[in-house]
């Protein structure tokens, strides 16, 4: 083989490594731009998830004071229930010793002026 073809086919031999090179960096870039387009939709969902944590502690917040306060309207209002059951009982027993009383009382003045 003469100088001239050795060369020739040296030449061409390192256009193709070149070229290659060449493809190889444009793969990698391309590689590098999805991994960058990767990263930046991981964190965009990771500030997302941030926010929605965020926004669900502040209503576990506001939902946990409202139960307190609930609470104590609940436990006030079986007070009352209590209260009131106990008053109409009282108020039963009462009604009815003064029934009791009452028929006795009515039997009494019937058996009086009939004579019985």
């Amino acid at each position: 083989m003469s100088s001239e073809a050795l060369l020739a086919e040296m030449s061409v031999e390192l256009r193709h490594l070149r070229e290659d090179i060449a493809e190889m960096k444009r793969e990698n870039k391309e590689r590098q731009d999805k991994a960058d387009e990767s990263r930046a939709r991981l964190h965009q969902r990771v500030d997302a998830m941030a926010d929605r944590v965020g926004a669900i502690e502040g209503s576990h917040r506001t939902m946990t004071g409202t139960v307190a306060d609930m609470k104590q309207v609940t436990d006030e209002v079986r007070r009352w229930k209590i209260m009131g059951m106990t008053s109409l009982s009282i108020a039963g027993i009462g009604a009815a010793a003064f029934g009791a009383t009452f028929s006795d009382t009515i039997r009494w003045a019937v058996k009086a002026l009939l004579g019985r």
